[in-house]
């Protein structure tokens, strides 16, 4: 907020600070002004400190500590006295973060204020400040009876580093509150006083996880004064004790604590054991090299176990020898604990002691082995292609396994030999290790493979090139798509859609020459790839025409990026495989309607289809269009789709290329342009309603533009085009129609005509209503109707000119302007109703009475009763009488009202009266 606040300008801020009438905005410019920094900012801030309004002062003794300047300090300093606490409290912080001396002696009145808080933040910003005359009465702020003001108490004098605290802060050791106790180890930490060693000793073993922490870290920043100390520490009854003293001792690294940590390797506590072992890593130095080889000969197993671990990460060569003992002991945990240790020294001397390990142990004992074969490097290499052919199976899979991680390509062909091994696990993993070896050489004997006769080796082939991801192995596993065995052919499917991911990663990396070079070999893919659309076979159709809809994208925006007419010639070198594709009835061989999405939605292939309508050549359009046909049912589909980038890329589509087909279909037959029109402008209507403000938008514009294009279509064209252009132009709902619709409404044809009024009617176009009513002349009875139906669609605006045309008498049919004008309901019809009870035409009395009936009020009853008396075959007449006489009149009911109170009134007077 404030940096948005800050951008209008200081000045402004402090306007609004001094003359705004919302309280919010004063406090937002306070706030402003404080993280501004401004020195202008200073007086208005000053001045409001002496505000009525309690938090207006508040913020403004906070904005003036943001602003830092020693200007401010007296002001604060009175306000240190208000009456208010919450000022009281930001001035005490506003104060210690300005830090200023003359601040020291009223923050030490602050101390004694009645209130938990000031105090809590006056012994802070003394803290902040750091003068040693608040030293005294902060040690007496130890005992308040409010924990926070204790913890930020003893924080305060430990920042201040005054030997005079140390005691004071010992005595607090025993604070029954956590955050307290914390608080006064890190202060006895900072200031580095040797009387606090023994006390923090006790802190080692408290409850409080943090507190044990912060012990540990002030032991540290002890150093060489904290060892004997910890030495002893490590004999605590205390676990947590013996743990926090060893880890110290390794942080600080002294040599005296080798042989105590030696013995402490004996712990009956796992996390002491650890934590001792790792401290004598950490100290590391010849001393304790010696003393932990002395240490594997222990008869105490946890001694051992840890002698050798720490050995291991110490990694002095010494050990080498002794480890290599220990690769024969009965224990497997010993051994295995030996073989990490030696993986983690990388000697050479380990390399065949592993390999005879190898022969005595378990999975775990293998696995650690194949890692410290790597940790050992290169020179192991020989040693372990000669154990591809080791009797032993495990021997040979920890050395696939492992000739795998070092990466050497002379272990290639072995390791393709390997493929065939008797032990299926030990072809897993030489054929991971090829894969591991793919960008040294490993591809080319892997291509081979795929042509064995042996099965297996053909599937571990095509697993291991899926999972190296050179595109060199696409055209390879497509072959291998019609692989007599069901695996291989599997197989070699999921490596396909591995590798063309991994092509399409590469096409959308930040770096032009990765995606370049993955576009250079995407082209040379094309003919295959497209020679491949048409296979017999299911399966390599199904992974051909997926995979080239997903690298079309990022493949079109790499080719923009170097030459527009790139794009262009692409776009027409695979647009008619594709759509054959979209059109292929074998199931399986057809685009998923999100891949047609894909496809169409992308700007170029828009871009390029829009050239392609516009094209000169007729055979080119006609294409193009067949291209948008095919694809139409997945766009109206995406156009309801719930993600919002779906129906954005559906719209867009339709926005760019609408148009242009539609000029295109009228070419090649009217009726094809009648089915577009009639199977998009359905789905295009609803998207007006869309929740996406791009999709709303787009969708009027499409239809704006089709407006300007079946406009002319009222005129041109068979019965049958001009019949829909004049529905659809209702249906689009735009009045720029009505001038096109009016002259139709005389057209030869009756259903146009026809239409053209009920288009007019959902138009509801005022200027439409002369035209309609002249239109209740039609000869037409289904043409009248129409009309009469669209002007009652239209509304008010229409009554005054049918009143005016029925009074006329010069309609033809003006029974259909009564109908109207019982439909409208409107009262200002009464008169010209009631003169047409009258008229000579009995269908015109008819409508008339049965339109008072809508319309009337208790002026018309008398003449309705007397039209039903004067001729009683008027039966709408006495349909509308009876039907005033069920409902009551207003007037009716109020006499009916009247005549009951009088009647009552009369009552009364009656029952009061005496008998004489």
């Amino acid at each position: 907020m404030s940096a948005g606040r800050t951008e209008k300008g200081v000045e402004m801020l402090i306007r609004e600070l001094k003359y705004a009438a919302d309280r919010e905005l004063r406090i937002e410019a306070i706030i402003a002004l404080g993280s501004s920094g401004d020195p202008r900012a200073i007086g208005p801030l000053i001045e409001a400190l002496n505000f009525e309004d309690a938090d207006i002062r508040r913020e403004a003794a906070i904005a003036l500590g943001c602003i830092g300047d020693t200007r401010v300090v007296g002001p604060l300093i009175e306000a240190l006295k208000s009456s208010y606490s919450g000022l009281r409290i930001s001035s005490a912080i506003a104060l210690g973060s300005i830090g200023d001396p003359r601040a020291v002696e009223p923050l030490i009145e602050g101390l004694k204020d009645r209130d938990e808080a000031v105090r809590q933040n006056a012994a802070w910003a003394l803290g902040k400040i750091g003068d040693p005359r608040a030293v005294l009465p902060l040690i007496r702020v130890l005992k308040d009876k409010f924990e926070e003001v204790r913890e930020n108490t003893a924080w305060a004098l430990g920042n201040i580093g005054d030997g005079r605290a140390v005691e004071p802060l010992i005595e607090t050791l025993n604070d029954g509150d956590d955050a307290v106790r914390r608080s006064v180890v890190i202060a006895l930490g900072t200031i580095n006083d040797a009387r606090a060693i023994g006390p923090l000793v006790q802190s080692l073993k408290d409850r409080d996880e943090a507190i044990r922490r912060e012990a540990v870290i002030a032991f540290i920043n002890f150093k060489e004064k904290a060892v004997i100390p910890l030495i002893n520490g490590l004999k605590d009854k205390n676990e947590m004790v013996r743990q926090n003293s060893a880890w110290a001792l390794g942080e600080i690294r002294d040599q005296r604590a080798v042989g105590p940590l030696i013995e402490t390797l004996k712990d009956s506590n796992k996390s002491v054991r650890w934590d001792a072992a790792w401290a004598l890593v950490r100290i590391g130095d010849e001393g304790a090299v010696e003393a932990l080889i002395e240490a594997m000969k222990s008869d105490n197993r946890f001694v051992r176990l840890n002698a050798i671990w720490a050995l291991g990460e110490i990694r002095d060569k010494r050990a080498v020898e002794p480890l290599i003992e220990a690769l024969k002991d009965r224990n497997d945990i010993f051994r295995k604990a030996a073989i990490v240790a030696l993986g983690s020294i990388g000697d050479t001397r380990a390399i065949k002691p592993l390999i005879e390990a190898i022969r005595q142990g378990d999975e775990a004992i293998q696995q650690e082995a194949a890692i410290s074969f790597n940790n050992i490097g290169k020179e192991s290499v020989g040693t372990l292609m000669e154990a591809l052919n080791d009797e032993d199976y495990r021997v040979r899979k920890v050395a696939a396994l492992s000739l795998g991680d070092l990466g050497d390509p002379r272990a290639i062909d072995p390791l393709v030999k390997a493929l065939k091994d008797n032990d299926q696990a030990v072809r897993w993993d030489a054929a991971w290790a090829l894969v591991k070896l793919g960008n040294k050489g490993s591809i080319t004997s892997l291509l081979e493979a795929l042509k064995d006769e042996d099965p297996d080796m053909r599937l571990k082939a095509a697993w291991a090139l899926g999972e190296i991801g050179n595109p060199v192995a696409i055209m390879p596993l497509i072959g291998a798509l019609k692989d007599e065995d069901n695996y291989v052919r599997n197989n070699s499917s999921m490596s396909l859609a591995v590798i063309f991911e991994s092509v399409i990663k590469q096409l959308k990396s930040e770096d032009f020459v990765t995606r370049g070079n993955a576009a250079i070999y995407t082209l040379q893919l094309l003919d295959p790839l497209i020679r491949s659309l048409d296979d017999d076979n299911i399966m390599v159709r199904t992974a051909v025409v997926g995979a080239f809809v997903r690298m079309m994208e990022p493949l079109l925006n790499v080719l923009h990026e170097v030459r527009a007419g790139a794009v262009e010639a692409v776009i027409r070198r695979i647009i008619g495989p594709l759509i054959r594709a979209l059109k292929d009835e074998r199931r399986k061989g057809r685009l998923q309607e999100s891949d047609a999405l894909r496809l169409i939605s992308n700007e170029y292939v828009i871009g390029a289809l829009t050239k392609a309508l516009k094209d000169t050549d007729p055979d080119i359009r006609g294409n193009a269009a067949i291209t948008m046909l095919v694809i139409l049912d997945p766009l109206i589909k995406a156009l309801n789709d719930e993600n919002n980038d779906v129906r954005r890329k559906a719209i867009y589509a339709f926005l760019e290329l609408t148009g242009p087909l539609l000029k295109v279909l009228m070419e090649l037959h009217e009726n094809a342009a009648d089915v577009f029109i009639r199977r998009i402008i359905g789905p295009l209507t609803r998207a007006l309603n869309d929740d996406d403000m791009y999709v709303r938008s787009n969708s009027a514009i499409t239809m704006f533009r089709m407006v300007e294009q079946i406009t002319p279509m009222l005129n041109t064209g068979g019965e049958g085009l001009r019949i829909s252009a004049a529905m659809n132009l209702g249906k689009i709902k735009d009045v720029r129609a009505t001038t096109s619709l009016v002259p139709s409404l005389k057209d030869e044809n009756e259903n146009i005509r026809r239409e053209a009024a009920i288009s007019l009617g959902v138009l509801g176009d005022p200027r439409a209503v002369a035209p309609l009513i002249e239109a209740l002349d039609d000869p037409s009875m289904l043409v009248r109707r129409e009309a009469a139906w669209a002007l009652v669609s239209i509304g008010d605006l229409a009554v005054m000119p049918l009143i005016k045309a029925a009074n006329e008498g010069t309609c033809t049919y003006k029974w259909e302007l009564v109908w109207a004008l019982g439909e409208l309901k409107d009262p200002r019809a009464i008169e010209t109703l009631l003169l047409s009870l009258k008229d000579s035409d009995e269908r015109v009395r008819r409508e008339a009475a049965w339109a008072l009936r809508f319309v009337s009020d208790v002026r018309t009853v008398e003449l309705l009763k007397r039209a039903v008396e004067e001729n009683a075959d008027l039966k709408e007449a006495m349909i509308a009488f009876k039907s005033m006489g069920d409902a009551d009149t207003l007037d009716s009911i109020l006499k009916a009202l009247t005549e009951k109170v009088e009647q009552m009134k009369v009552a009364e007077i009656e029952a009061l009266k005496v008998p004489k």
